[in-house]
């Protein structure tokens, strides 16, 4: 589990302080790079949908991802098409620690995400759910 809990915290050092407690709670990690800096705790990552939509594709959006977090690198893959998306990140290889999805049916995409990666060669990967309000 990581911790991506910055954006709705009540202040910037109330994010720092949440993903500092985190990590000593049990997070492997968290999204908030001054924590990082800070506390010495791992830093991961994905994107926002505003990041990949930044990109002329999804391919070069996934591309500079992992060129900037490397073998941390958490791709989002729910911006267009799930299981387009997955198929991208299999074909890419790695670095890649994992793939989040946010949207949709979790359990179908999520059995079948797995089934791409893996075939993909990438078995390595973890495959995250994250659901937010107002999203299905």
């Amino acid at each position: 589990m990581v911790e991506f809990g910055t954006r709705r915290a009540h202040t910037a050092e109330a994010g720092v302080l949440g993903a500092r407690a985190a990590y000593i709670g049990g997070c492997a990690g968290t999204s908030n790079t001054l924590a990082g800096f800070r506390y010495g705790v791992p830093v991961m990552g994905t994107a926002a949908h505003s990041w990949v939509m930044a990109f002329d594709s999804e391919t070069a959006a996934f591309a500079e991802l992992q060129a900037l977090l490397g073998d941390r690198t958490v791709q989002l893959l729910d911006t267009f098409d799930t299981l387009e998306a997955a198929r991208r990140v299999a074909k890419m290889g790695g670095p890649l620690w994992g793939v989040r999805i946010d949207s949709g049916d979790f359990l179908e995409l999520a059995h079948e995400v797995r089934r791409i990666l893996d075939n993909g060669g990438m078995p390595h990967a973890k495959n995250h759910g994250q659901r937010r309000s107002g999203r299905n």
